[in-house]
């Protein structure tokens, strides 16, 4: 039977182009596709469930650099609103952004010692390509963005298919390495507790029921080779004691609730205050990475980020009216939970979903749908729609790649890994090799 995904409405965005490796030779392509996957399970047995993709795509310079620009400008923005908030009143800030009393307390705290620019260090927006071109729907901020180490073995993988399919092509068509990136800004941290003339020592701090995912492993493997000697280190066996020159919590926001998690952070901070290793990234991230900073700066954003509402009376009642126009989200969320797309849901679900926003308006975020437009992508047997969504990376100021992830066309959920997308790399050429491939020849 036909898949019906190919029949999709398929245009070009902004630039962004399938790399289809297997024009002129289908049948070795075919058999790449299906060994493509092997290196990565064999490095780490997570990527049984966070799945790698034969699915490059080209992207011209420019709109790389468009994609960062914008990246660096909505970063921009979310600090300085929440920087003012914060100096004015602290408090009330972290309550209205959906931090409770335990947290609203604890962050206040943090906030009297640590500056907010440093907490910025990390960071990934993620676009949507819809029918308008990119939007900025999501900024994650933290040390725990998707992308690190998984995107460096994707570019080993894929270095290894070109040179095997298209030899000629091998060192021009290149995938991102975020660990490049990543090191050079690790390193600018440890400067002032790092040995001269010693590889800087770096421990990766995981909670306990983290163990089981790649992204820390595969970082700590790809940044020994960029001079940086890295362990993952359960969060109970960390040692202060001149063991390491940076400790990295590889924290989401939601385990800053757990105690062990808090007392961890405090005991790194105090290290750090007495001369000890750099903790990166103190929880005050989390201020950043929420949702409803996209609505506090809706002034200062670019016009690429997709417009962001508190969840208030009116914009409640505007999303009830319209609901193929919003997309209500957890303002503290990842890995698309929680998400309730308007478009798609039921009325039903949508009407549910709107009154549990209605009742803990600081819980939530409404914001405008981009209905994605699928990209049809390779495979080995037709060409496939897919939606599609980029995550550009930024590590201390600097762009350190994309992330691109991709669901069937049509399947009308969040474009996330943790709800079964597929990953992979895109390939930065300049905008006239791009135009060169789109009509037909190669870069």
């Amino acid at each position: 039977m036909a898949d019906v995904r190919s029949a999709l409405p398929v245009r070009t965005l902004p630039g962004v182009v399938p790399l289809d490796l297997g024009r002129r030779a289908p049948a070795a392509f075919a058999a790449e596709w299906t060994d493509f996957g092997r290196p990565f399970t064999a490095a780490h047995p997570g990527y049984a469930w966070i799945k790698p993709a034969l699915l490059p795509v080209l992207v011209p310079q420019s709109t790389a650099d468009a994609l960062y620009r914008a990246t660096q400008q909505a970063l921009a923005a979310v600090g300085a609103v929440v920087r003012r908030r914060m100096r004015r009143q602290p408090a009330d800030t972290l309550r209205a952004l959906g931090y409770d009393p335990a947290q609203t307390a604890w962050l206040s705290g943090l906030a009297e010692t640590i500056e907010l620019e440093s907490t910025s260090a990390f960071a990934r927006a993620d676009f949507v390509l819809g029918a308008e071109g990119a939007r900025l729907v999501e900024l994650n901020v933290g040390p725990t963005v998707g992308g690190l180490g998984i995107l460096d073995r994707y570019a080993e993988a894929f270095d290894a298919t070109v040179a095997r399919l298209e030899p000629a092509w091998a060192g021009r068509l290149r995938t991102d390495r975020p660990g490049e990136a990543w090191a050079r800004c690790l390193h600018r941290f440890a400067s002032a507790t790092a040995t001269p003339g010693r590889p800087v020592r770096m421990a990766l701090v995981v909670a306990d029921d983290e163990r089981a995912v790649p992204h820390p492993y595969e970082a700590a493997h790809f940044l020994r080779a960029e001079g940086i000697e890295a362990q993952v280190v359960p969060v109970g066996d960390v040692r202060f004691d001149g063991a390491v020159d940076l400790v990295y919590g590889c924290f989401t926001f939601d385990q800053f609730t757990d105690e062990r998690h808090r007392a961890f952070t405090d005991s790194a901070l105090a290290a750090q205050a007495a001369g000890g290793p750099s903790y990166l990234s103190a929880p005050l991230f989390t201020l950043l990475g929420n949702k409803k900073t996209l609505a506090w700066a809706a002034e200062e954003l670019p016009a690429q980020v997709a417009e962001t509402d508190d969840a208030d009376a009116g914009a409640l009642d505007r999303a009830r009216a319209h609901p193929e126009r919003y997309v209500l989200k957890p303002a503290l969320g990842y890995g698309g939970k929680g998400v309730v797309i308007g478009a798609t849901a039921t009325r039903e679900q949508w009407h549910a979903a709107l009154e549990s926003a209605r009742h803990a308006p600081a819980a939530y975020v409404l914001q405008r749908y981009v209905p994605p437009v699928p990209l049809r992508m390779p495979t080995p047997s037709v060409p496939t729609g897919y939606d599609i969504g980029i995550g550009c990376i930024v590590f201390g100021g600097e762009p350190a790649g994309l992330l691109v992830r991709h669901v069937a066309g049509g399947s009308a959920g969040p474009i996330n890994v943790a709800q079964g997308a597929t990953f992979g790399g895109a390939c930065v050429l300049p905008d006239d090799e791009v135009a060169t491939w789109i009509n037909g020849g190669t870069p």
